[in-house]
């Protein structure tokens, strides 16, 4: 039988932080001179770039210098449903500071979300085994996404895309915009399956091979 994965409450309570600590250094550095959306913004706009690398860096640096969890595939769908939950009840709130219609907000979501979820396979990859190498590879891997070096791929474009979103003068998106978005939602799914799939394979190789070497300690 499986192990059971457990709720991820310590990285709740540290997400809630990043959040919370995300929202008073905007409101510390860019203090807001009048309760006018364009006073706010920049305030919004350092929140959600806080919370955006807490998603795509600050989530990997803390899973990948942890124990390889037993279900490593189980335990990364848990943390992403669970980051990505609580940073909707940053963004949709920030919608009442700025000019953003419902499709502008959405398509941040789905910028910042899209984004998350290629890091979720790269870091239920990397978790797979409990080499330092491996593991540091797999970090640089969600740095280098979280920094927009893999678009030109069709990958998501991480901080970058999040900017050229929050930085629009139109209120509505252009089809352009959404058909970029929709690319990348397809690659990060792509992404996540295949890395899934292959941290499964490697996983169970690690499994074997710790049970013939526990058998031969055994036997010997």
């Amino acid at each position: 039988m499986s192990a059971a994965v457990e709720p991820p409450r310590l990285l709740v309570i540290a997400a809630g932080v990043w959040f919370v600590g995300a929202l008073a250094l905007a409101l510390g550095a860019r203090l807001p001179d009048s309760t006018a959306m364009a006073s706010l913004f920049p305030s919004v706009r350092l929140c959600l770039i806080a919370c955006a690398a807490g998603v795509l860096v600050g989530w990997p640096l803390l899973r990948l210098s942890l124990p390889s969890p037993a279900r490593p595939v189980a335990t990364m769908v848990m943390d992403l449903t669970t980051i990505l939950f609580l940073f909707q009840a940053v963004l949709w709130p920030m919608r009442l500071a700025t000019p953003w219609s419902i499709e502008r907000t959405l398509l941040i979501d789905l910028v910042v979300g899209s984004s998350g979820v290629a890091v979720g396979g790269l870091v239920a990859l990397g978790s797979a085994r409990a080499s330092s190498w491996w593991r540091a590879l797999a970090m640089a891997a969600c740095l280098a996404l979280a920094s927009g070096l893999f678009v030109q791929f069709g990958l998501p474009g991480g901080v970058p895309e999040l900017l050229a979103s929050m930085d629009s003068r139109a209120s509505m998106p252009i089809e352009g915009e959404w058909a970029s978005c929709f690319t990348q939602v397809l690659a990060a799914a792509a992404v996540i399956v295949g890395a899934s799939l292959a941290s499964v394979v490697l996983g169970s190789g690690v499994a074997q091979r710790r049970a013939t070497l526990a058998r031969d300690r055994a036997v010997g």
